[in-house]
């Protein structure tokens, strides 16, 4: 009896065992990214209603590292940058990479449709490395698509790891017939490439949309889409009429501040402009990338503030130096949400770069000419856009080590500017150029 008691405690305690490590192994084998979208408001412009004295630079960035550091995210989409490299750098290096933080990079900067502000993303280079871009839309603004890859351990000898394709957008504003024509004219054209990119990946689509009810056609192109691969959805499926309703005072947006100083708009929470929207891959955990239930939210949206300022009544959800400067800093509220990806992260682990370099490139008399040196075998894919986003034609080639010339004939193109992305399908290279056409 006793000898039956003793053998029935081990096994206790050998279950128990191998239920700890089973559940330690599955802990360790996860990664979370927190992944968050803000409109920064004009940072780095002027305009005549948004100046130095309304919308100072070094204020706001008082304001916004505050809030960055309260958030800690992983991918940082941003809307409203002052179209310059050098204002995305600065944001870069005077909020991002602050008080001992080094480890943000961000991806690279497009401005096809030659709009005064732009978007950025701004990543975790401990977790995440940048792959490639394409244009989706050059519509009004730019709508860009931005590839990652999640630096797992085995990287380096599987060349496999997850991806989140990451869309950021930020579409027209107003409220008339033209304004509503335009955000419909973004997202079609946006879901138009999309869909024929034939992606079926992890894929997420951000920004200030502007749009006040979810029957607008611009946002009806995200979440009806016949493509069920890049259908997007609501994380928290909280579809209506959102502008001025108590109903989704959780989840409202926009503005922070109740009056206005001419630059950021007054009237209090109750807009909800500002989303991330998740496909169905990401809802359903079908390739390696999965929404965490409960996690969105507009950072410092509790609920309690409908056609209120972010800190009147008092903000409990967020320390009050952080609620102050949500109202300080912009008229919108970041939105947040955590993603789970089934690999573990890698500090030190880098895709191969630096193999492929695109020497020169030219267009005449209907052919295109581009010269590469490759320090390996390589198949390129080499895209055509136009200015508005759509795809005039794709085309292979096929490289080998050394100087490659690889030219294509019958290429019929009108006076203009086009955007060529050269990408190579086995991630060592990616690069956007602007391919001036001065007519044959």
């Amino acid at each position: 009896m006793y000898f039956f008691k003793r053998n029935l405690i081990s096994t206790a305690r050998l279950f128990l065992l191998l239920l700890f490590l089973q559940i330690t192994i599955t802990a360790a084998s996860q990664d979370t990214l927190k992944v968050a979208v803000y409109n920064l408001l004009y940072y780095g412009l002027e305009t005549s209603y948004c100046n130095n004295t309304n919308n100072n630079l070094e204020n706001k960035e008082t304001y916004l590292r505050k809030i960055i550091k309260h958030i800690k995210p992983s991918i940082l989409a941003v809307n409203e940058i002052a179209a310059s490299t050098a204002m995305c750098d600065r944001f870069l290096s005077n909020v991002m990479n602050t008080e001992g933080v080094n480890y943000y990079n961000r991806v690279s900067y497009f401005n096809v449709s030659n709009s005064e502000v732009v978007n950025m993303l701004y990543y975790d280079s401990r977790k995440l490395g940048y792959h490639s871009h394409k244009l989706l839309s050059s519509y009004v603004r730019d709508v860009n698509m931005f590839k990652l890859y999640h630096k797992s351990p085995d990287l380096s000898t599987s060349h496999d790891t997850a991806f989140i394709y990451c869309i950021v957008a930020h579409l027209k504003a107003g409220n008339t017939e033209n304004d509503l024509y335009a955000r419909k004219m973004m997202t079609l054209y946006a879901m138009n490439n999309l869909n024929s990119f034939n992606i079926n990946d992890n894929i997420l689509i951000m920004g200030d949309f502007n749009t006040k009810t979810y029957q607008e056609e611009c946002f009806q192109n995200l979440i009806n889409h016949s493509n069920t691969n890049i259908r997007f959805n609501d994380p928290v499926d909280q579809l209506g009429s959102w502008y001025g309703n108590s109903t989704f005072k959780k989840y409202h947006t926009q503005s922070t501040n109740v009056s206005s100083n001419d630059c950021a708009s007054g009237g209090g929470l109750d807009d909800r402009f500002d989303f991330i929207l998740i496909n169905d891959n990401v809802k359903n955990d079908n390739l390696d990338v999965y929404y965490i239930p409960d996690s969105y939210g507009a950072i410092g949206q509790d609920g309690l503030r409908f056609n209120q300022s972010i800190n009147n009544p008092s903000n409990t959800l967020v320390p009050s130096d952080v609620a102050y400067a949500l109202l300080k800093a912009s008229d919108h509220l970041p939105v947040s949400l955590e993603l789970r990806v089934n690999r573990l992260p890698a500090n030190t682990v880098t895709l191969p770069d630096n193999v492929i370099e695109l020497t020169s490139f030219s267009y005449h008399q209907n052919q295109l000419e581009m010269e590469f040196n490759s320090l390996q075998n390589e198949s390129l894919i080499i895209s055509c856009h136009g200015i508005n986003g759509q795809l005039l034609f794709q085309l292979d080639a096929e490289i080998i080590q050394g100087t490659n010339t690889v030219s294509f004939d019958n290429i019929s193109l009108q006076k203009g500017f086009y955007l060529l992305n050269i990408q190579g399908q086995h991630g060592h290279f990616n690069r956007s150029v602007k391919l001036p056409v001065l007519g044959n």
